[in-house]
């Protein structure tokens, strides 16, 4: 529903006056029947308009609380962690494809090998390169798959 050139100065007397994103929207549906707005509606257009409600955030504000309380519960995730013991560092294995019988090099495989890979991708990555008809032939895309659901249902109007 647009709003007309009436509503959105009706809108900025309420927002200067200090009203809340609610009671505007109320205010607003009972001098204009049928307008339908919520207060979503209201402060998404305050918001547009470049106004501030009475007690809330301008969207730079909230972006920026969104952004530290994001951060403030990552960090809360790293203290919840119990100490790790450092791992040892990976053995590089080399490129030499002869290791894994039928696999290849990455950028070697082709349209319809399995490009599951092999060792560590720093040495050369070496794929599978097994039937495919996909990205991963029917082993390794059990494997990626695993403790996944089955497939997730889609809903769809019929």
């Amino acid at each position: 529903m647009a709003w007309t050139a009436e509503q959105v100065e009706k809108l900025r007397g309420y927002v200067l006056a200090g009203y809340s994103g609610g009671q505007i929207a109320k205010q607003l549906q009972r001098e204009f029947p049928g307008c339908g707005y919520t207060r979503c509606a209201v402060r998404a257009k305050v918001d547009r308009l470049g106004l501030v409600l009475k007690g809330a955030a301008s969207p730079a504000q909230r972006l920026a609380r969104r952004a530290s309380d994001t951060a403030r519960e990552a960090l809360r995730r790293v203290m919840r962690q119990p100490a790790q013991e450092p791992r040892a560092p990976m053995a590089i294995v080399s490129a030499d494809v002869t290791h894994f019988p039928g696999a290849v090099l990455f950028d070697a495989a082709q349209y319809g090998q399995c490009r599951f890979i092999l060792n560590d991708p720093r040495a050369g990555a070496i794929v599978c390169g097994a039937a495919a008809d996909g990205i991963y032939c029917d082993a390794h895309r059990a494997l990626c798959s695993a403790g996944k659901p089955e497939e997730k249902k889609r809903k769809c109007a019929a």
